[in-house]
């Protein structure tokens, strides 16, 4: 992760717990003016002042994957993704128009292909939707069922779009997991519930036939 966020040339905020804001700092040296680090602890997020912890604990129960022993942590996380963004734009120490979303399990990746000097190319994000990668189509089955476990239809590593795009899709999540929630269905897979957002307001998004954002992004 340090390589990487020293190489990324673009404007950056790292969203982070107290015991990593001395690292990504020192993974940012040389590049402070590009960078604005928050501190935020898990007890301060949305998900975690909005809902009670027995609906996450639910989550948990409910898995259909539970053979992943995915934690509450990792739903959680996956729930804040869009307020980390809403915050940013909030903040919006950079003046900027286009806002985009990195998962650190990309960053992590050592299967990433190096192209951080190009990124992001803002040319390439749509003023009124969130770009995302589509591997595969959608299928009428996909859209009837609304099952996409094992199916590689979206990622969810890279989401990019402009501010207003952002606060589209963060409205359009929180009705999707208000909804859900309405008939006790499991909402603890940020990827399940962005496939259904998908699903729930199409003209919303622009599908790239693309495995990774990131080298489309970057040329």
């Amino acid at each position: 992760m340090q390589n990487f966020l020293q190489e990324f040339q673009c404007n950056v905020v790292l969203f982070t717990e107290h015991s990593f804001a001395d690292e990504f700092a020192l993974s940012r040296m040389g590049l402070e003016s590009k960078t604005r680090i928050v501190v935020l602890d898990p007890e301060e997020w949305v998900a975690n002042t909005k809902f009670i912890p027995a609906l996450w604990q639910q989550q948990v129960k409910q898995d259909p994957e539970l053979r992943l022993a995915r934690t509450i942590e990792e739903f959680t996380f996956g729930f804040e993704k869009k307020e980390f963004v809403k915050k940013a734009i909030q903040m919006d120490p950079f003046q900027s128009t286009d806002f985009v979303w990195v998962d650190p399990s990309f960053v992590e990746s050592e299967g990433r292909p190096p192209y951080t000097l190009g990124f992001p190319n803002l040319q390439r994000i749509p003023t009124d939707r969130i770009l995302i990668a589509n591997p595969e189509p959608f299928t009428a089955d996909d859209i009837a069922s609304s099952y996409f476990r094992g199916k590689n239809r979206i990622s969810k590593s890279l989401l990019a779009g402009s501010k207003q795009a952002w606060i589209e899709l963060g409205k359009t999540i929180d009705t999707v997991i208000s909804e859900k929630l309405k008939i006790s269905a499991f909402i603890g897979d940020d990827l399940l519930v962005l496939h259904y957002a998908v699903i729930h307001k199409p003209n919303q998004f622009s599908l790239v036939n693309e495995s990774s954002l990131f080298a489309f992004l970057s040329n």
